[in-house]
C-alpha cells in the first residue's frame, strides 16, 4: 500500500465497490493508507474514494471524518461528477458535515448550468437526505436552474428528484408537473422501489397527479416483486392520499402476510395503520402483524404502537 499512488488507491476502491465485493483486510489496509495521504490525492481521486467507500458501506467515524475534511479543502477544485459523487457518498452515509455540504453547494450552484440531470437529481437527493435545507441547490430553484424543465433524463433522476422535493417540502408545482408527466411516460420501467418512492413523494406533498390510477395498476402487475419496506410504503401512501381499490388492498395484504417476518417495527406500524386508517380489517393481515410486532415490542415506538393497537 505504501508504494501505491493516491488514483491507484482510488482505483482499486472503485473496482470493489463496483463489483460489490468486501474483502474486508484489504480494504481496512487500503483505507488507513489512504487516510495517511489525503492531501495526495486530487479531487476526483479523492471524490471516486468517497463514493467506493459509500457503496461498499464503510462508516468508520474517523475515516468519514478525515475523507470530510479532505474533500473540503478541494471543492473548489472539483468538477461536476466529483461534487456530484461526494454529496452522494457523505448523504448515502448518512454523515453530516454541515460546511462541507454548504461548501459544495456554493460550488454547485457555480457551474449548474454544465450539470446533466443525473448529476442535479444526486445533489437533489443527497441534499434532501441530510436535510440540508438551507442549501439552494438542494431545492427547486436550484432543480429549475439547471434542469430548465428539460425531458431528457431518466427514471432514477425523476424519481430522485420528486422524492427530494418532497422531502425538502419545496413544492414547486411547474417542477412537479414536468416530473409527473416524465414518470408517466416511464411507468413501464419504473422498478419497485422506483413505484413505491413515487407513491410516497405523492403522499408527502399531498398531489394527486392525473396518472395515479395508472401507478396504482402498475403497482399491481409487479406486487410479487415487492420487498417488506416497498410494501408497507406502499399501503402508507395510497392510504395518505385517500387513493386505491379493495382490488389493491387485498392484494397489498395478501403480499404483506407472505413476507411478514421481513418487516421492521417502522413497516408493521405503517402497514397496520394503512389498513386501519381505511378500515379494511383484513383478518389474516392483522393476526400476522400482531404476532410479527411481539419480536419488535421494544422497538416500537409510542405512535408506532398507538397504530397497532
Amino acid at each position: 500500500m505504501p508504494l501505491m499512488k493516491p488514483q491507484n488507491m482510488a482505483t482499486v476502491a472503485w473496482c470493489f465497490a463496483t463489483v460489490g465485493l468486501r474483502p474486508w483486510p484489504l480494504l481496512a489496509s487500503l483505507a488507513a493508507a489512504s487516510v495517511e495521504r489525503l492531501d495526495e490525492f486530487l479531487p476526483r481521486h479523492l471524490s471516486n474514494l468517497v463514493w467506493s467507500f459509500a457503496k461498499l458501506n464503510i462508516k468508520e467515524p474517523s475515516l468519514l471524518a478525515s475523507l470530510a475534511t479532505a474533500c473540503h479543502s478541494g471543492v473548489r477544485h472539483a468538477d461536476r461528477q466529483g461534487l456530484a459523487n461526494s454529496a452522494w457518498a457523505f448523504a448515502a452515509l448518512l454523515w453530516h458535515d454541515g460546511p462541507l455540504m454548504a461548501a459544495i453547494g456554493t460550488e454547485c450552484c457555480k457551474q449548474m448550468a454544465s450539470f446533466t440531470p443525473q448529476h442535479v437529481a444526486n445533489l437533489a437527493w443527497a441534499f434532501a437526505k441530510l436535510e440540508a435545507f438551507a442549501t439552494p441547490v438542494g431545492g427547486p430553484q436550484g432543480v429549475h436552474a439547471a434542469m430548465g424543465l428539460r425531458s431528457d433524463i431518466g427514471t432514477q433522476a425523476t424519481v430522485n428528484l420528486l422524492w427530494a422535493v418532497a422531502k425538502l417540502s419545496h413544492q414547486s408545482a411547474p417542477l412537479v408537473q414536468h416530473l409527473s408527466g416524465i414518470a408517466l411516460k416511464l411507468m413501464a420501467e419504473l422498478s419497485t422501489i422506483d413505484l413505491s418512492n413515487l407513491a410516497w413523494s405523492y403522499a408527502t406533498m399531498m398531489c394527486h397527479p392525473a396518472f395515479l390510477e395508472v401507478t396504482a395498476s402498475r403497482v399491481l402487475e409487479k406486487l410479487s416483486e415487492f420487498g417488506s419496506q416497498d410494501l408497507s410504503i406502499t399501503a402508507w401512501s395510497f392510504t395518505k392520499l385517500s387513493f386505491g381499490s379493495l382490488q389493491l388492498y387485498e392484494a397489498l395484504a395478501t403480499a404483506s402476510v407472505a413476507k411478514i417476518s421481513e418487516f421492521g417495527a417502522q413497516s408493521l406500524g405503517n402497514t397496520g395503520w394503512a389498513f386501519a386508517k381505511r378500515q379494511l380489517m383484513d383478518r389474516q393481515l392483522m393476526d400476522a402483524i400482531g404476532h410479527a410486532a411481539r419480536a419488535h415490542i421494544m422497538e416500537l415506538k409510542p405512535q408506532q404502537l398507538s397504530n397497532l393497537a
